[in-house]
């Protein structure tokens, strides 16, 4: 079972015009520590929960312009923002033309 709906393994469209903003899906709860993770640019992959925030620090730490998006910008650190964004979040918006990273928790069996 997956946490977030995903049709199939193939790469979104990654151009969207939304900007500085995490997208909020709500999540089942699953003992599974593997994420299929989709990137501008790159097939799909599967990676463990360290994996997927290593993944995501690097995004934050490199973000397009000066400041995080407001949701993500109150958190103290961020460490604290990836804790949050694997946590409660299934996809995020990068600012420009970079589009989204998603993704979803599933179980393999």
């Amino acid at each position: 079972p997956l946490v977030c709906p995903l049709v199939c393994f193939e790469l979104p469209q990654m151009m969207r015009s939304k900007k500085h903003q995490s997208k909020r899906r709500r999540r089942a709860h699953m003992k599974s520590e593997t994420y299929v993770l989709l990137e501008p640019g790159k097939n799909e992959e599967f990676v463990s929960e360290e994996e997927l925030k290593i993944r995501l620090k690097g995004w934050l730490e490199s973000w397009p312009g000066e400041e995080l998006p407001p949701d993500l910008a109150g958190f103290k650190t961020i460490d604290d923002a990836v804790s949050h964004l694997v946590r409660s979040v299934c996809e995020l918006e990068i600012d420009g033309e970079v589009g989204s990273i998603q993704w979803y928790q599933v179980q393999v069996e």
